[in-house]
């Protein structure tokens, strides 16, 4: 905000000013910003990380790269991984598979060709 009391637009420019203190019959032009909401996610939308021992298991529906990390999209939610797990997982996507972590390293199963072979 500017030290006039104005609303200032995007660029820095005030847009209609009031003298402090006194209350005038000015008429404010409203300046609205539209940003993407990808970009500011609320902490509770972030992606989940593995903890040690803990494994994430579903129909992987999609992956992408955000941030320098691999995101794999279940139907229950999503979980950050390491980037170079995603030339791992990009042909399982539309199966079902786990990821686990162990030893600080993530284990990846597809769990249908599990079944398929029992």
């Amino acid at each position: 905000m500017n030290k006039k009391n104005g609303i200032v637009r995007p660029g820095g420019e005030v847009a209609q000013t009031e003298p402090p203190g006194q209350r005038t019959r000015a008429h404010y032009t409203v300046c609205t910003t539209n940003y993407d909401r990808s970009q500011f996610k609320p902490y509770l939308e972030s992606p989940h990380r593995l903890s040690e021992l803990e494994e994430a298991r579903g129909q992987l529906l999609r992956i992408f790269e955000s941030e320098g990390q691999c995101v794999a999209v279940f139907a229950w939610g999503a979980i950050s991984l390491p980037a170079e797990i995603e030339q791992r997982l990009r042909p399982l996507v539309g199966h079902k598979v786990a990821c686990m972590r162990l030893d600080g390293k993530i284990r990846i199963r597809d769990l249908e060709a599990e079944d398929a072979t029992r």
